[in-house]
């Protein structure tokens, strides 16, 4: 699994503008049956009470609010932006993972970053997990938007993330028999689904192993 940051990493300003784009039409019409699959509050998922506001008129700008709501109402500004726009996806050789599967990735993610709620369930940030169909290279994937805002109008710390989502992505593959992507920095190609599956029937390692 990869999680990247889009526009080399840059942090955003502009909820609105991400989410109207994320449930759009996309630039070659790529973005097929775009859709909530996770959130910070589950009522805006299929079968809650604001599952089926995103589909009106002004749905993505109220749910733009909503996401902006802590920010907004303790008037903070995030030096830098933001907007934490953040990619999970898996090669093509996985598959397509499913609503559900998505859905626990990215409450994982969340938790794992500390972007969650602190200890007495307060604080969390605002967030949305959002699937539209497969990249242009055939990869399964979904789009993790962020405020760094949190409920009690601290700001998310991001210091060091990467290597955090690097250790992060290494453990959902591990967990979910995904493909496997090195570690950073070791040069190692990662290892495919059809590799581990030929070592699972021999009862040893993979031939690169």
């Amino acid at each position: 699994m990869i999680a990247k940051a889009p526009e080399n990493g840059k942090r955003g300003s502009h909820t609105y503008g991400l989410l109207r784009y994320l449930f759009s039409p996309g630039k070659a019409n790529e973005h097929t049956n775009p859709h909530l699959v996770a959130a910070w509050d589950p009522e805006w998922l299929s079968g809650g009470r604001f599952a089926d506001r995103v589909g009106r008129r002004g749905g993505v700008a109220t749910l733009a609010r909503q996401v902006d709501a802590a920010m907004t109402g303790h008037e903070v500004e995030v030096p830098g932006g933001h907007v934490y726009h953040v990619v999970l996806a898996v090669p093509r050789v996985d598959g397509v993972l499913g609503d559900e599967t998505w859905r626990e990735l990215a409450e994982s993610a969340i938790e794992h970053m500390g972007l969650g709620p602190d200890r007495s369930g307060s604080g969390g940030c605002r967030w949305v997990a959002v699937h539209h169909g497969l990249s242009a290279e055939g990869n399964d994937h979904v789009h993790l938007l962020v405020n760094l805002v949190r409920g009690d109008g601290r700001i998310a710390s991001t210091y060091r993330d990467w290597p955090r989502w690097r250790a992060w992505c290494l453990e959902a593959e591990e967990r979910l028999d995904l493909t496997r992507t090195a570690p950073a920095g070791s040069g190692r190609k990662a290892t495919s689904r059809a590799e581990l599956q030929r070592a699972k029937r021999r009862g040893g390692q993979t031939d690169r192993e």
